[in-house]
């Protein structure tokens, strides 16, 4: 059977750093669809499911875990029929996902320094 407007996305280009953490065309394709598959991983969950809502896609995913509660999302057992995307859901996911994925910039800077500061001692002997 046939769907029109499905497309598929592939890259050979695996999760090496940072060859596909900066592929534009990657992200360009997400932030072009409307639904994103987001089958399950080595876990349940997967970095595209965040990666989908941060580019304004629903995701579709295979199996449920605690990582999913509070986002709205499709599961592969949704009927297409019943696949739907409010601008509500897009925009409260966005920034749902926003909150949990941002580290707040005191955390950050503290890393930094305590990284920074690690590796000057670890010169010094």
């Amino acid at each position: 059977m046939a769907y029109p407007g499905l497309s598929l996305f592939a890259s050979s280009r695996g999760r090496r750093f940072p060859v596909k953490a900066w592929d534009p065309d990657y992200y360009d394709t997400l932030c072009r669809s409307l639904f994103v598959l987001c089958p399950d991983g080595d876990f349940v969950w997967t970095y595209r499911f965040f990666e989908a809502m941060a580019c304004g896609a629903l995701p579709v995913i295979e199996s449920t875990c605690v990582h999913h509660e509070g986002f709205t999302f499709a599961t592969l057992d949704t009927p297409l029929a019943e696949l739907e995307r409010s601008p509500r859901a897009l925009e409260e996911n966005f920034e749902r996902c926003r909150e949990r994925l941002t580290v707040p910039r005191e955390a950050l800077d503290a890393a930094i320094e305590a990284a920074l500061s690690r590796e000057a001692e670890a010169a010094v002997h």
